[in-house]
């Protein structure tokens, strides 16, 4: 059985997720790519988002089960936001918020887009997808 993901689009802006899938174990191997679009959702946290800015998203298969990285874009106010970020390293923070839980938040803080991994029920922490110098 395929892996899944739920993506949860709370930026305010339409937001593009490749979901990067890694080949087998190793980090420097990557078995292709799922692209997503997630309609606007509402930025606000007591806010309800909406299902369509809600996807459950399969991705690999029985031998590719872990994520490897997140390429993300929004255009918010006139101007593009990117940022790519691929694990180098398994059991790292980043390697862990994509691969221990089933659910990735996406937020706009109005400068970088940050996420909170989850599993329902939880609290989930925060990361940021800044880039690596």
């Amino acid at each position: 059985m395929a892996p899944h993901k739920t993506l949860i689009n709370r930026t305010g802006y339409p937001l593009d997720v490749v979901l990067i899938v890694r080949k087998g174990d190793h980090p420097s191997l990557t078995a292709g790519t799922v692209n997503v679009q997630l309609p606007a959702g509402p930025d606000h946290e007591d806010m309800k988002a909406d299902e369509r800015s809600v996807q459950t998203v399969t991705y690999g298969n029985a031998t590719n089960i872990y994520l490897n990285g997140l390429e993300l874009s929004l255009e918010a106010e006139g101007a593009t936001q990117s940022r790519r970020r691929i694990v180098a390293e398994r059991g790292m923070d980043f390697d862990n918020a994509l691969n221990m839980f089933d659910t990735i938040e996406f937020r706009f803080d109005g400068k970088e887009i940050v996420f909170t991994s989850s599993n329902a029920g939880s609290t989930p922490p925060t990361w940021k997808l800044t880039p690596v110098p």
